[in-house]
């Protein structure tokens, strides 16, 4: 079901990777922690998987721009290939560094 909806959602005119997103919460000491899973469907190909990971108190609006507390890996064709592209010693750092 999930790729037929990417494909439709790719299929109009100003549309382009659209991506299933789960989100998972993970603790680092005493930091919440949130990794996003986006999945672009069978069609993605090399870039299927992709995540990204951040401080759960950084507000929404600047997760993109934080320098410390957010990181986004590259993608790769594998869940666990995007996983482990992720930094995560920036994010052990940053919710550490409390």
């Amino acid at each position: 079901m999930d790729d037929e909806v990417i494909e439709f959602l790719n299929s109009r005119s100003h549309a382009s990777e659209a991506a299933r997103v789960a989100t998972y919460r993970v603790y680092l000491g005493s930091r919440e922690v949130s990794v996003e899973v986006h999945d672009a469907g069978e069609g993605a190909g090399q870039n299927r998987y992709s995540a990204l990971a951040y401080l759960s108190d950084i507000a929404e609006a600047d997760r993109h721009n934080a320098t410390n507390g957010f990181s986004l890996g590259n993608p790769d064709s594998t869940l666990r290939g995007a996983l482990d592209n992720v930094h995560w010693w920036e994010i052990e750092s940053a919710a550490t560094s409390d």
